[in-house]
């Protein structure tokens, strides 16, 4: 096969001399069988200088402005043989499928004697583009698989959100609900203890203590019995409430919590009861 160069210059003698006269050489009726019109002297003359313009730049390795310049010249000569010049600035540049493409027009046009050569470099290049296809296809499934595999962490990451949300909620929820409820519990339980405390006859008048006893009216029994009950239940009532409320503030704050995370600080609550002289009170470290 001729080189790039020596088609170059095969090819600006075509549009120099061949296009120039009626009477053309046996290598460009071969290269260009249809031809029948003869371009002007302009287009001959244009054609030829984009074309030692590109056979310039295609020496100096610009292989896309010589491209350019050879589809340009062929736009005014029609001449094919400048399809293998392309077809070498192509394959230059690593775009094996237009430089495939290319040849496959100038074999179309090309002398018989060297279409066998010609056969044999579309082959190779055919492989080449069989190949960079391969290829494509491999980095597409791999790209597939890995925005598929970022697609599912993103889903789960999104139903954990979407999980603790709802979680949260429903925790503000329950833990408001609780709170309220144990405050209801212990306003009530307090009330009874104060009742118990203003009923309870003075101790002074209708208790004694004798004989290591404490001795009372039996005409004071009824209402002791009735406070000493209400100061029970009141006592049950606002330790259960105290209670509950505390189990309310530890979902709220856990439930805060949930939604924020993704913060460096976190709190911890730790509610406790503990007796006292007047029954038990609440105390919690946060």
């Amino acid at each position: 096969m001729l080189s790039p160069m020596r088609r170059g210059e095969l090819a600006a003698i075509a549009l120099s001399l061949g296009l120039a006269t009626t009477g053309r050489t046996d290598r460009v009726q071969a290269a260009n069988p249809t031809k029948s019109t003869p371009i002007s002297m302009k287009d001959r003359t244009e054609a030829k200088r984009l074309f030692n313009q590109a056979h310039l730049a295609y020496k100096n390795g610009d292989y896309e402005e010589a491209i350019l310049k050879w589809q340009q010249s062929y736009e005014l000569s029609k001449e094919p043989l400048i399809f293998e010049s392309i077809a070498n600035g192509y394959e230059r540049l690593g775009n094996m499928r237009h430089a495939l493409e290319n040849l496959k027009l100038w074999r179309q046009a090309a002398p018989s004697r060297e279409q066998a050569t010609l056969d044999g470099r579309i082959q190779r290049l055919e492989g080449r583009v069989k190949t960079e296809d391969e290829e494509k296809l491999r980095q597409e499934l791999e790209q597939r698989q890995r925005d598929e595999a970022q697609k599912k962490l993103d889903d789960d990451a999104r139903r954990v959100r979407e999980e603790n949300a709802r979680a949260a909620s429903t925790g503000t929820i329950l833990g408001w609900s609780l709170l309220g409820a144990g405050s209801i519990f212990a306003i009530t339980g307090i009330a009874l203890d104060v009742s118990a405390s203003t009923d309870r006859p003075i101790a002074a008048r209708a208790c004694t203590f004798r004989a290591g006893a404490h001795l009372c009216l039996d005409s004071e029994r009824s209402a002791i019995e009735q406070t000493n009950a209400l100061a029970i239940a009141g006592d049950a009532g606002w330790i259960a409430g105290a209670a509950v409320g505390t189990a309310g503030l530890v979902i709220l704050i856990a439930s805060k919590h949930a939604k924020t995370s993704d913060s460096s600080s976190s709190i911890a609550a730790t509610p406790w009861l503990a007796p006292s002289s007047g029954g038990a009170f609440l105390r919690g470290y946060f």
